[in-house]
C-alpha cells in the first residue's frame, strides 16, 4: 500500500493542479477505468451502445456531470449529514434531492429498456459521475459550528494552511475539500487526460489500485445500498478528515492517512459501479 501511494502521490505532477471537482478528473477517471474492467462483456457492450449516441467513452465522461453542473442539480452531487465536535445538537438535514435520491433516480432509468436510449445514456453517465461522488468522505458530510451553524458546505468552507508537501503547487489546496477532492494528493490531475497517453496513464493507476486493494481485501464490498456508501463517508469525514484543526497546515502524516481513506473510498466506488451496472444492464 505504501508504495502505491508514494506511485500516485509524489513527484513532478503536484505542481499541476487545476480548478477542481469531486476527486477531480484525475479521480473519477481512475474509478471509471476499474469500474470498466469489472464489467461483464453485456454490460460493457450495452454501456458502449448507449454512450456512443452522443460520441462518449466510459472513462472520460466521468466528468460530464461536473461539466454540465448547474444550480438546479448541484445537490444531485452529494449528501449532507451534519454534526459537531463539540457534542451539540445538530438540526440540519440533507438535500431531499441528494446523491443517494439521483443513483436510485438513474439506476431505475437505466435498467428501463422502455425508456428511450437518449435518457438511458444520460443516466448511465450521471450513474459513473455520482458513484463516485458518494464515496468521497466530504461529500456526505458538513460540519456544523457556532460561526456556521448550517455547516461548512462539505469543507468548502473550512480554511486549512498550504501543507509543506505541495510547496511547489501554483494553487495549493487552502480548504479542506479540494484537499480531499485530490486525494490528500493521491489524485493530482495532469494535462492531457484525455490524450491516449493521458489514458493509459489512467489505466496504469487503475490497475495500481486494483492490485493494491482486490475486492477481497475490501469489507462490505458487496452492499449496493447508497445510503450506506454515504453513512461509510460521513463515518470516515468524523474520524480522519475532521482530525485536522481548522487553520492549520496537513502534515505527512495526516496527508498518508488520507491518501490510504481515499484509495479505499476510491476502489470501493469502482467495484460497487461496476456491480451496479452489471445488473442494471444485464
Amino acid at each position: 500500500m505504501k508504495s502505491l501511494l508514494r506511485t500516485l502521490a509524489v513527484g513532478a505532477m503536484l505542481a499541476t493542479f487545476g480548478a477542481a471537482y469531486a476527486w477531480i478528473d484525475t479521480g473519477h477517471m481512475v474509478i471509471a477505468a476499474l469500474a470498466q474492467k469489472n464489467l461483464t462483456l453485456r454490460a460493457r457492450a450495452e454501456a458502449d451502445r448507449l454512450l456512443k449516441l452522443s460520441g462518449a467513452d466510459f472513462i472520460t465522461v466521468s466528468t460530464w456531470a461536473d461539466e454540465t453542473r448547474t444550480k438546479e442539480n448541484g445537490p444531485w452531487h452529494y449528501e449532507d449529514h451534519h454534526f459537531r465536535t463539540d457534542g451539540r445538537r445538530v438540526t440540519a438535514k440533507p438535500d431531499p434531492e441528494n446523491v443517494v435520491w439521483a443513483i436510485d433516480k438513474f439506476t431505475k432509468i437505466l435498467q428501463d429498456r422502455s425508456q428511450p436510449d437518449e435518457k438511458r445514456a444520460e443516466a448511465l453517465k450521471y450513474l459513473i459521475h455520482f458513484v463516485g461522488d458518494i464515496h468521497q468522505p466530504l461529500h456526505a458530510t458538513a460540519h456544523d459550528s457556532d460561526a456556521e451553524p448550517t455547516g461548512d458546505k462539505g469543507g468548502n468552507t473550512f480554511h486549512i494552511k498550504p501543507a509543506n508537501e505541495f510547496a511547489d503547487m501554483q494553487r495549493p489546496p487552502t480548504n479542506l475539500h479540494f484537499l480531499w477532492d485530490m486525494g490528500c494528493g493521491l489524485f493530482p490531475p495532469t494535462p492531457g487526460l484525455r490524450s491516449a497517453e493521458g489514458q493509459q496513464r489512467i489505466r496504469h493507476e487503475a490497475n495500481t489500485l486494483a492490485a493494491a486493494l482486490p475486492r477481497k481485501a475490501l469489507r462490505h464490498v458487496d452492499d449496493q445500498n447508497p445510503e450506506h456508501w454515504a453513512m461509510e463517508s460521513f463515518g470516515d469525514a468524523k474520524r480522519y478528515v475532521y482530525a485536522l484543526p481548522a487553520d492549520s497546515a496537513p502534515n505527512s502524516d495526516y496527508l498518508a492517512q488520507g491518501r490510504e481513506v481515499c484509495a479505499r473510498r476510491a476502489t470501493l466506488a469502482a467495484y460497487r459501479l461496476a456491480d451496479l451496472l452489471n445488473k442494471a444492464l444485464r
